[in-house]
């Protein structure tokens, strides 16, 4: 997809605008562009269980680290997962907990760190989404073949670490690859 099909504006001014300037431009642009829109799409989806992409992406951390026997993650830990800050990550915590998602408890060997998990009504909500979201998601990406997927997957990648993004090859379940399961 060009730039030109991405924008609200006039093909022409677009396309003169793709023609004049370096393709690494137009690449973030349009990469910007994408998670603009997915992001539109997927809390236009999330809506419906009143829960915003940041939310279900918490649940999503700690729903993976329960499956796989470890119930309760520090706050900190979160946030470094999802890349945001404290602040971010605290107000996030403060509107599942009011809605009855998750539970913050005192580390039992630090008491200066507050631990977070969820709640059976979190529970219960993840396992009514999980299934609708995949379902969803897949049939978004279906304008895309296997081997053009695998290709964005590793060019996307590429990218994280370039970024610096540190949870790209993370083996405890930050890589949203491994969330995303």
């Amino acid at each position: 997809m060009t730039l030109a099909e991405t924008r609200q504006l006039p093909a022409r001014i677009l396309n003169d605008f793709e023609r004049s300037h370096p393709q690494p431009l137009v690449l973030v642009l349009n990469l910007l562009r994408v998670g603009s829109l997915l992001d539109k799409e997927i809390t236009d989806y999330l809506s419906r269980y009143d829960l915003t992409g940041p939310q279900v992406g918490v649940l999503r951390i700690l729903s993976h680290y329960y499956e796989h026997g470890r119930d309760g993650m520090p706050l900190s830990e979160i946030g470094e997962c999802l890349a945001v800050t404290k602040a971010n990550m605290t107000g996030m915590v403060d509107r599942l907990e009011r809605d009855g998602l998750v539970v913050r408890e005192n580390d039992p060997t630090d008491r200066r760190i507050k631990r977070v998990r969820l709640t059976p009504k979190a529970h219960e909500l993840h396992a009514r989404f999980k299934p609708g979201l995949l379902q969803y998601l897949t049939e978004l990406m279906a304008v895309l073949g296997a081997s053009e997927k695998e290709q964005l997957l590793d060019s996307l990648g590429k990218l994280r670490r370039v970024l610096g993004d540190a949870a790209v090859s993370e083996p405890d379940g930050c890589d949203p690859g491994v969330v995303a399961q």
